[in-house]
């Protein structure tokens, strides 16, 4: 199935300072998360929060290692938030999980990007 996500207000809200991806981080929606997330990271820090992505595959992982490519080559930071357990499943079997620790912090109600 393919997902049809036209408008970047379907993958992606900006709540107290983060960025929430509203959609599962799988093989169909990367393209659009991605398009979504991108002119953020390359505007400035970010918090990019998972939990509302309530599944993901190895696409997710691909994803957010482009944005932190991104972000460092632009020289911003990108911090991740709330990755599903699915998520670090993923990156340990891939044996990037340490990696992407060096990105995952837990955020209060009170954090911004």
């Amino acid at each position: 199935m393919i997902c049809d996500l036209t408008k970047v207000d379907d993958v992606l809200a900006v709540q107290d300072g983060k960025l929430m991806v509203q959609v599962p981080m799988r093989m169909d929606s990367a393209a659009a998360v991605l398009a979504a997330v991108q002119p953020h990271v390359l505007a400035g820090d970010c918090v990019l929060d998972l939990a509302q992505s309530s599944a993901v595959d190895s696409a997710a992982l691909s994803v957010v290692l482009s944005l932190l490519r991104t972000a460092r080559e632009a020289g911003h930071r990108l911090a991740l938030a709330n990755a599903p357990a699915a998520f670090d499943s993923l990156a340990s079997l891939y044996g990037v999980d340490d990696f992407f620790s060096e990105h995952l912090h837990a955020v209060t109600p009170e954090a911004h990007a």
